[in-house]
């Protein structure tokens, strides 16, 4: 799909001061740079991060639908959930969703659903192997317990979303962003990313990052959103997912790092979008 000479233009707008530009196309993909001199902006480590937003935004969805299940179709099992419920897509491109909780070592599922490609949970009564819920389970639990050392600090009550994934070395990551808020405020500022073992039990690598307090847009306003991440050459897994996923509720959301300011763009052709990265050039 090639790129059209008025999105150029309209992406010069990030460049600032009298810093020199010069434009480069790198591609006809999905993603335009405009290139400036000297810049140590990762483009790579760029498209790593956002190829786990995709998989946290899906996520997010497969989370959506089935909480809602829950909550119109199987209200009464509510009372016996814990906090440690979790999603995970199977090789047949199938997505399940376990509510239950952790206790004793053990976890204990309540309900199951499958979701298919048509996005719609049915409960299920396949069997998930012992090892995996209690991995899971457990991985989500700690987390949790780490977590909570943060969140009781905080002067305000901050909703948060919790992901689980399982990597190629088998360890297992969960990541804990903040949620939309109750009064449909979309936060931003903070992720806790904690990896374990295997078994969810051990911590072997914490990627947390706090900026010392949340902030927020009211969705559906008129009002551009600004992210400032510049103390990052790149951007943080958290902003960027914060700016794509909010991409829809606002005219503009403009991630700022130390390198390069980030956008997601709407192609007029078909409503798809792409990142245009404009990237600052230290030299006067």
């Amino acid at each position: 799909m090639k790129i059209q000479l008025i999105l150029i233009l309209t992406v010069i707008l990030f460049s600032c001061g009298n810093k020199k530009t010069r434009i480069e196309v790198k591609s006809a993909s999905t993603q335009l740079t405009i290139k400036l001199n000297d810049s140590t902006f990762d483009r790579n480590e760029f498209d790593r991060k956002f190829e786990t937003v995709k998989w946290l935004c899906k996520y997010d969805e497969i989370a959506w639908v089935t909480t809602d299940e829950i909550q119109i179709k199987h209200h009464e099992l509510m009372k016996d959930l814990g906090k440690e419920w979790y999603c995970f897509e199977d090789t047949k491109n199938n997505w399940h969703a376990l509510y239950g909780k952790f206790e004793n070592n053990n976890y204990r599922p309540v309900i199951h659903f499958i979701v298919d490609s048509s996005n719609q949970p049915k409960p299920s009564l396949e069997e998930i192997d012992t090892l995996t819920l209690n991995s899971y389970g457990r991985a989500i639990y700690n987390a949790n317990k780490l977590f909570s050392k943060i969140k009781d600090t905080l002067m305000v009550n901050v909703g948060f979303n919790q992901f689980i994934r399982q990597n190629a070395d088998n360890t297992l990551t969960v990541y804990i962003l903040p949620a939309i808020q109750q009064d449909n405020i979309a936060v931003y500022g903070g992720e806790f990313i904690y990896t374990f073992d295997s078994f969810g039990s051990k911590l072997k690598k914490d990627d947390s990052y706090f900026q010392g307090n949340f902030r927020g847009y009211k969705t559906g306003s008129e009002e551009e959103v600004i992210l400032n991440y510049s103390e990052f050459n790149n951007p943080t897994l958290g902003s960027i997912f914060f700016t794509w996923y909010f991409k829809d509720y606002f005219p503009k959301v403009i991630l700022y790092s130390r390198k390069a300011r980030s956008s997601p763009f709407r192609h007029q052709e078909d409503n798809s979008f792409y990142w245009v990265h404009a990237l600052m050039d230290e030299n006067p």
